[in-house]
Order: C-alpha cells, then sequence, then structure tokens
C-alpha cells in the first residue's frame, strides 16, 4: 500500500525558495496549474496528490501560493513536498498567477485552515496528468463583470470593509459589479435584498426596494458632495456613503392597505398591485398597493399619499358592496359577488316568470281564435292590417278601444277590470250629467262603468250632514288671498 504523508502544520517560510523551487521534477504548461510532487517520493496513486495542505489560521494568502509552504521543513515526513507552481515560477510575489485565476476557498477545520485552489477562467485550458486536484470552473456566457484595476479592487474591498464598520444589523457589503452594495436582508432564516445601495468608484449612487429602482435624489441632497474614490479620497468617500445609508434607513416601507375587511374588493380597483411579501417585510404580509407606490416613506407613517388615495377609494366600495339592496343602474362592474348573484336570481326568476306568462297567452290567442275567430280572405286581412298600422292614435284613444274590446269579450259586466283612466272620464260625465251617463251606458254603444262601481269611488269619505273641513280649509285658503290682495291695492303708495 503506499504510503500518505502525514498532515503537518506550516510555520512561516524560513530558508530561501530557490531550494524548494529545484526539488520539483515537473511543471505545467504556459496557462494550466496542477500540483506537482517530489521525483523522490514518487506517488503511486493520483490520491495521493489531493492530500490538504494544513496553514496557520493567521497566513494570509498571497499570489506566490508557494511562499506560504515550506518544502524544506524539517518536520517532513521522507522529505515529500507539496508545492504550485507554474512552469516559469518567479522568485516575486507579483508574476505566479494571471489576476482572477485562482480564488482562494478556506474552510476552517479546528485551529488550522484547508487551502483549495479554484481556478477559474480560460487559463486552465487542459487537465494534467492523473495528479492534477484542480478542475476548471466556467463562468456563464452571459455573465460580464464591469473591468476594474487591481489597485481600485483593493480600495473598494478596503472601503467596504470600513463601510461594514458602520452598518446597523441585517445590513451588509458586498463588493461586485465594479462597486459597492450595500444591502438589507430581512431578518427572517430565509433571506432576502429588501433594500440595495450601489456606490460606484466615480461617486454616482443607485438605490432600488424590492428590485425596482428608487429615485435617489432625497438621500443624496444633503449629503456630502460625490468624489471620485482613490487612495486620498478613500476616507471621504466612506463618511458620504454612511451619510447616504443612514438616509436611507431612516425611512420604512409602505405597508398599502393590508386590512383583511378589504379583501373582497381587491380584484376592483384598477392602477393596484397585490403585493405577497416576497420580500419579507415585517409591516404586512400580504397588502395592495397603488401602482405609483412611493415604496418608502418616513418611519413615522403608515403608507404613502398614492395608497392613501387609493385607500379611500376601495372604503368607498367596500360600503358600496356592503349595501343589501343596490340600484338597478349600478353597474355590474362596482357590485360584490355576493351582489351578483342575488341579481342574477332575481333575473332568473324574471326570466321565467315571463316565459310562463307568454306560454300562457300564447295558449289564451290560440283558444280565442278557434272559438271566436272569424276567417276573412287575404285582401280583407291586408286591408285591415293596414288600416290598423296607418292608425294615428294617442294613448288615450288606444287605451279607451282596448277596454272596449275587453269589456265585449267579457261573460258579464262585473267581470271587466276598469283602467283608471276609464274610471275618472266615467266619473267627469257621471257627476256633470248623471241622466245623460246612464242613456249612454244603457244604449249599449259604449261600454262603461256601472253607477254602483261610481258610487264607491265618490263616497270614499263617508257622508254627513254640513260641509266637511277639508272643504273649508280650501275656501280660507282662496279668500285670504283674495283679502290680501284688497289690502296691497288700499295701502298708500
Amino acid at each position: 500500500m503506499p504510503r500518505k504523508p502525514k498532515s503537518r502544520q506550516v510555520r512561516p517560510p524560513k530558508r530561501d525558495r530557490s531550494k524548494a523551487s529545484s526539488s520539483s521534477c515537473s511543471s505545467a504548461g504556459d496557462e494550466d496549474v496542477a500540483f506537482t510532487s517530489d521525483c523522490s517520493t514518487g506517488f503511486e496513486t493520483a490520491d495521493d496528490v489531493f492530500n490538504e495542505v494544513e496553514i496557520s489560521s493567521d497566513c494570509i494568502i498571497s499570489r506566490d501560493l508557494s511562499a506560504c509552504y515550506d518544502g524544506d521543513d524539517d518536520e517532513s515526513v521522507d522529505g515529500e513536498v507539496h508545492s504550485i507552481q507554474s512552469q516559469s515560477a518567479p522568485s516575486t510575489s507579483t508574476d505566479c498567477f494571471p489576476e482572477s485565476v485562482v480564488r482562494e476557498v478556506v474552510s476552517p477545520d479546528h485551529s488550522y485552515f484547508s487551502l483549495n485552489p479554484i481556478v477559474v477562467g480560460p487559463y486552465l485550458k487542459s487537465k494534467p496528468s492523473g495528479r492534477s486536484s484542480v478542475s476548471p470552473i466556467p463562468l456563464p456566457p452571459e455573465f460580464s463583470e464591469p473591468s476594474v484595476t487591481q489597485d481600485m479592487s483593493l480600495i473598494l474591498q478596503d472601503a467596504s470593509s470600513k463601510i461594514s464598520m458602520f452598518l446597523y444589523q441585517s445590513w451588509m457589503c458586498h463588493v461586485s459589479d465594479g462597486g459597492i452594495h450595500v444591502m438589507l436582508l430581512s431578518k427572517k432564516f430565509e433571506k432576502a435584498v429588501q433594500r440595495r445601495l450601489f456606490f460606484s468608484p466615480d461617486g454616482n449612487v443607485q438605490l432600488s426596494v424590492h428590485c425596482q429602482p428608487v429615485p435617489v435624489t432625497d438621500y443624496i441632497k444633503n449629503a456630502t458632495p460625490a468624489v471620485s474614490l482613490d487612495r486620498e479620497t478613500i476616507g471621504y468617500f466612506v463618511d458620504r456613503c454612511v451619510e447616504v445609508i443612514n438616509n436611507a434607513r431612516k425611512e420604512e416601507i409602505c405597508s398599502g392597505l393590508s386590512d383583511e375587511e378589504y379583501k373582497d374588493v381587491w380584484h376592483c380597483i384598477s392602477d393596484t398591485v397585490i403585493d405577497k411579501n416576497p420580500y419579507q417585510e415585517n409591516r404586512y404580509s400580504e397588502t395592495l398597493r397603488s401602482s405609483k407606490c412611493s415604496r418608502l416613506i418616513s418611519i413615522r407613517k403608515w403608507r404613502c399619499g398614492e395608497c392613501e388615495k387609493m385607500r379611500r377609494n376601495v372604503q368607498r366600495r367596500a360600503a358600496a358592496f356592503r349595501k343589501e339592496e343596490v340600484s338597478k343602474f349600478t353597474p355590474n362592474a362596482a357590485l360584490s359577488d355576493s351582489q351578483k348573484s342575488a341579481k342574477l336570481e332575481i333575473k332568473q326568476k324574471t326570466i321565467r316568470a315571463q316565459s310562463r306568462r307568454l306560454v300562457r297567452l300564447e295558449k289564451k290567442i290560440q283558444l280565442m281564435l278557434q272559438v271566436e275567430g272569424v276567417h276573412v280572405d287575404k285582401e280583407m286581412s291586408n286591408e285591415l292590417t293596414e288600416l290598423c298600422k296607418s292608425a294615428d292614435l294617442s294613448e288615450v284613444q288606444s287605451l279607451f278601444l282596448q277596454q272596449q274590446l275587453e269589456a265585449s269579450k267579457a261573460k258579464s259586466p262585473s267581470a271587466v277590470r276598469w283602467h283608471p283612466t276609464m274610471i275618472r272620464f266615467a266619473l267627469a260625465i257621471y257627476l256633470d250629467a248623471l241622466g245623460v251617463y246612464e242613456k249612454m251606458r244603457d244604449s249599449g254603444v259604449l261600454a262603461l262603468p256601472s253607477s254602483r262601481l261610481l258610487w264607491d269611488y265618490t263616497h270614499v269619505n263617508p257622508a254627513e250632514e254640513g260641509v266637511y273641513d277639508y272643504a273649508l280649509e280650501d275656501i280660507n285658503k282662496k279668500t285670504s288671498r283674495y283679502g290680501r290682495l284688497s289690502e296691497i291695492s288700499r295701502s298708500p303708495l
């Protein structure tokens, strides 16, 4: 069985690095990175290459990775040496690996750390022989990070660490996209970015709330003027960033309209958005906000001006929905689901009743045609039809003819249901000339209500001796008007 070297603690280098470099027997290509071993030991399996190199927690990884490893340490086992080198490994620490080639992934292990170099980008074109422990991690094709110089990258990291010292709980810094992201995370276990401020090296500031851009003018107008970031202005840049962050921190998210009692009318309100709280805000669990919502408001307020206008509209709509009786002129869009259901039930009952009435009238007409119908030839039928269509009758005349036809078809005079207009017409003749009315009715030329029926209308109030009080009041009103006119005529000018 091949013997694997034991893990050992690495101390800072004490000897010249040229000795360590002379012990290696193979190297990677121009743009390849590989782990190699001393030829004297001769690893028999590829698993020997994957032995982790343990370094102290206070060891800082530089671009010259071989500087952190002492190949000639007295505590090494059988002189086995693990080194990370390129084909032309220089003695300086500036040309070991190209920038952005190696990412150091350090995982804690008690009092030591394991170093796992990860090679990214196009620098690893092919895998070396079976002893390589590095695999390429290609970047996605759509990824394009803004290019910044190495010096600017270090300045951004320094500024980010200084800004982090002034941040409150749930706020964090992240350097990417050629600038500094300052984000407010949700307080729940599953984190979401609620607010994000982006500071670019040229002094520009961007603000987004719930991944939606928000104007940043109100947050930078009282801050110090913008300056470009460099070594001399890093303190001034950090102070300005902290001012903008504090200004944004003084405001809270607009809660919109989160009342449960208005949820049944949310779908009826136009120009609104239902926020199901995917960003885990603490002010609401689900809310309705205006499409023009300003998102951030003063911490003393509960909703913005646009959402306040929307709230009043929702309250009016909800009050209309809760009315038991709704006007028939109310549009369907303004009705609640229960009101729409009630309206449909009423319409259904009305349609069924009208359908039954139509069927009943059709049967009645068919029966009347069979019993009382008169067969006429086609020419006479056309003439009568044309005469009825061409007759210009008023509403009263048409009503009079209909009442006469109905009275002529009735089996007895008491079976006729007289229209109120016909009652008024008969009372006018009856009260003026009782004898003439009786002669017209007895002649059979006209069908008129009986005297007994008219007596019921004329004796609504029981007959008494003397004069009715309401008649005296009416006379008093008329005479008092004449008295005022006489007084005016006698008054001196």
